[in-house]
């Protein structure tokens, strides 16, 4: 008669840790215009839901690539949200060597050839090639109507994330980004595990009373 309660504790702490589970959204910046950035992926971009009103947003470079301004219609770093006017945009950090290097910029932004944006981010920093920053970048952004990965949409073009980079090539130019991967597994999967844990223990002990 004792075992009962231990189940139920166990599965409770399950529970607990189950619910707890996280899953976060990664991106490539793998979509390139023209040959002379470099090849393959010039980063990741990484979201991560913190709560239900923030998700948390970590732009990390390949070994070499810099966020650059370069002038005209470009901006160091866009992003597109289904609903922009209720969201707020805080930099958490930038590189280690420049911690406040990055700033949010004002209203839709402009990642030529890959169409405008809801949201950018700016770096303090000299324009043109030769200069930039290495990142990371980290930001995040909240919603008081709540926020979930859904929000981040594409925009007219398709394309949730572009940044505009001196790249692995030794060039400027923009880079857009595609998901490649979700992980770890959703909060759901692990309780319904749980479940199945729990029903299986429940049988077990009504089992040995009978018995």
């Amino acid at each position: 008669m004792r075992k009962l309660p231990v189940i139920a504790c166990v599965l409770a702490s399950l529970v607990l840790l189950g619910g707890r589970a996280e899953a976060s959204m990664v991106y490539s910046l793998d979509v390139i215009s023209g040959s002379a950035i470099g090849s393959g992926s010039q980063g990741t971009v990484t979201l991560t839901q913190n709560g239900a009103n923030e998700i948390d947003v970590a732009v990390e470079l390949a070994s070499g690539v810099k966020l650059v301004n370069s002038g005209g219609p470009h901006t160091p770093f866009v992003f597109n949200l289904a609903s922009p006017g209720t969201a707020t945009v805080t930099v958490l950090g930038g590189s280690s060597t420049n911690p406040a290097g990055f700033y949010v910029l004002s209203g839709a932004q402009a990642a030529t050839p890959y169409g405008e944006f809801s949201n950018g981010i700016g770096y303090y920093g000299p324009n043109g090639g030769g200069h930039g920053n290495a990142g990371p970048l980290y930001f995040s952004v909240v919603d008081a109507s709540g926020i979930t990965y859904a929000d981040f949409v594409g925009n007219l073009a398709g394309y949730v994330f572009a940044a505009d980079v001196l790249g692995t090539g030794g060039s400027t130019g923009s880079v857009a980004a595609t998901l490649v991967a979700t992980t770890p597994l959703p909060a759901a999967l692990p309780l319904f595990f749980v479940g199945i844990l729990g029903i299986a223990g429940i049988g077990a002990h009504r089992r040995r009373k009978a018995a």
